[in-house]
């Protein structure tokens, strides 16, 4: 087993979901697995949440670091999402070009979206691919769990790897305007290497393939029999 491998396969156990996230609101959330060193940890005082919108919702902790002074923290709450990298029997990646309104750019990506309440990641997965691109897909392989941006917001996006696509549509949103790009695995490196892609979700879907692609073709090459 490569490195990547057995990196993928840790990940996946240590990621396995839902869990309890240690909030107090008697709600499940959706978590990446790691442990807390209690020498490392804040610990929360006070709580005061400033706006509720639809996508997200901000707060102001006050906290108590590990040396003992005080200090605010600001927190966007924001619900799990997921991204698709969707593969097609003709060796292409099925991204998706959409304008950005925060950052002004048509910005190149993975399809993607938020889970709603009554969801699992599976379905919001399989939701947000027909609604974007027209596909559903015979298979589903989680890749990975992130936080998005750690340092000010709880997001984790869940990612999968589609295969097996078939036409199936769901109607699209109305504030959404998407154009569908296929784009070769071959051409995947120089996409990259570029700088096309700045969608953060996006380059962490594209590399994370990429490495189980290479770690596979390194292990049938060296392993006889080895599978992805």
């Amino acid at each position: 087993m490569s490195i990547v491998e057995e990196f993928a396969r840790k990940s996946r156990e240590l990621d396995a979901a839902p869990r309890r996230d240690g909030r107090d609101d008697g709600e499940e959330h959706v978590v990446v697995g790691n442990s807390v060193d209690p020498a490392l940890a804040e610990t929360k005082l006070s709580g005061s949440t400033l706006y509720r919108g639809r996508v997200l919702n901000l707060r102001v902790d006050g906290v108590r670091l590990p040396s003992g002074k005080r200090t605010n923290r600001e927190v966007v709450e924001h619900a799990p999402a997921v991204g698709i990298l969707a593969e097609n029997d003709r060796g292409e990646i099925l991204l998706i070009e959409q304008y950005r309104y925060p950052v002004g750019e048509v910005l190149l990506e993975v399809p993607a979206g938020i889970m709603e309440p009554d969801e699992l990641p599976l379905e919001t997965a399989r939701r947000e691919l027909q609604e974007e691109i027209g596909f559903d897909a015979e298979h589903f392989d989680e890749m990975c769990r992130f936080y998005t941006s750690p340092g000010f917001s709880d997001e984790v996006l869940i990612l999968f790897h589609a295969t097996g696509l078939f036409p199936s549509s769901l109607a699209p949103d109305f504030d959404e305007t998407i154009r569908v790009v296929p784009v070769s695995v071959r051409e995947l490196p120089d996409l990259l290497c570029q700088g096309r892609i700045k969608d953060g979700k996006t380059l962490v879907a594209l590399c994370r393939f990429l490495c189980r692609t290479t770690a596979c073709q390194t292990g049938a090459e060296t392993e006889a029999g080895t599978g992805c």
